[in-house]
Order: structure tokens, then C-alpha cells, then sequence
């Protein structure tokens, strides 16, 4: 029973979204995605979700726009579905939750159904946590491979600067050892006579 009712809501939706793309007001877009229509206005306040104004000045929603923001319209009436039990939404939460954790045990009637589903999906999460880690260790090597670079550079900048040091070092040691003694040894003051016969 519970298949059926899935398959009919999916058909439902498949029609809604094969069928031409409409105007409706804003009370009308509010029973398609069941949502308030205070939640319309303030996704149309955020930004989120476009409106126009028609002929008449009413404030419309195209319909695309609802397809585009909420993903799903329904036509259903919101009491047949309190009456039923679950709405589509209700059924899709707990087939998500049951392929998030298909360990706990599915409901009656959709074992047999949704067991390949839930081991395809589990699969699928398997290999994108694989591509997710894969990606990770190559941004981790090249993030290595730069640090390596890096490293190396500064190394090599380090080196230059010590051996211009060095070189600087010996030049200065070499102007101390090349300077005139008359540095260190001031001349003894001449006298009278030696400056007058101009004599060494």
C-alpha cells in the first residue's frame, strides 16, 4: 500500500513538472510546496524566490520558481494527507533515514524494495568519502611539496647571506691590515730644527 502511494505522489510530481509552467498566487504556491505563506514572503523578502505582479496587481509566483527553490510541488490536499498519515515529505525523511543507518530495521513492506537501494546508496557515500580522501592526500603531498620548496629556498637564501658576510667580514679585516701604521703609531712631533731643515 505504501508502495503505491509513493509511486502515485512520484507520478504526481513528474506530471506537475512535465506540465507547462503557470502563475499562481501566492496562497496557491503556499498548498504546492506546502510551506506557510509567510515563509513564501520571506524567502521573497531574502531573495530566494522571484516574484511578479499581474494584470489585475495581484502578486504572483511562477511556477518554475517554486520547482527551482523548493524542489517539489504537490497538488495533494493537506487534510487528504493528515488522513493517510504520511505525506511525501514524511516518506522521504524516513527513507533517507533509513539509508543513513540501514542497520536499524526498515519498515514492513519496504525491505525487499529498498534494500539494493540502501546498499547502492551506502556505496555511493563509500566512494565519495574514498574521492574526498584521495583529494585530501593530494593536497596534503603538494602542500609537502611546496613546504619542501620553501624550505629549500630559504635554506639557499641563508647560505648566500652567511657567505656575503663572510666576504664582507675579510674585506673589512683586510682595510684594518692594510692601513698605514701612522694609524696606530702617530708621528712624535717635530721640532724646531728638524722643521726648519725639513728633515724626516
Amino acid at each position: 500500500m505504501d508502495r503505491l502511494r509513493h509511486d502515485h505522489v512520484l507520478r504526481k510530481i513528474n506530471r506537475w513538472r512535465n506540465a507547462k509552467m503557470a502563475l499562481v498566487t501566492i496562497t496557491e504556491a503556499a498548498k504546492l510546496v506546502l510551506r506557510s505563506r509567510r515563509t513564501l514572503y520571506r524567502d521573497i523578502d531574502k531573495g530566494r524566490l522571484s516574484k511578479s505582479v499581474a494584470h489585475d496587481g495581484a502578486t504572483v509566483i511562477d511556477t518554475s520558481e517554486l520547482l527551482r527553490v523548493y524542489g517539489v510541488l504537490y497538488k495533494e490536499d493537506r487534510a487528504a494527507q493528515q488522513a493517510s498519515g504520511n505525506s511525501p515529505i514524511d516518506e522521504f525523511e524516513e527513507l533517507v533515514e533509513t539509508w543513513e543507518h540501514p542497520q536499524l530495521p526498515l519498515p514492513k513492506g519496504r525491505a525487499n524494495d529498498h534494500a539494493t537501494s540502501a546498499d547502492h546508496v551506502q556505496l555511493h557515500i563509500l566512494e565519495e568519502k574514498i574521492k574526498s580522501l584521495e583529494h585530501v592526500l593530494a593536497l596534503e603531498s603538494t602542500l609537502r611539496k611546496v613546504k619542501d620548496e620553501v624550505t629549500n629556498e630559504l635554506r639557499a637564501r641563508l647560505e648566500d647571506k652567511e657567505r656575503v658576510i663572510k666576504i664582507l667580514e675579510n674585506k673589512v679585516l683586510l682595510l684594518d691590515y692594510n692601513e698605514p701604521p701612522e694609524k696606530y703609531f702617530p708621528k712624535k712631533p717635530k721640532g724646531l730644527f728638524a722643521r726648519l731643515f725639513n728633515m724626516k
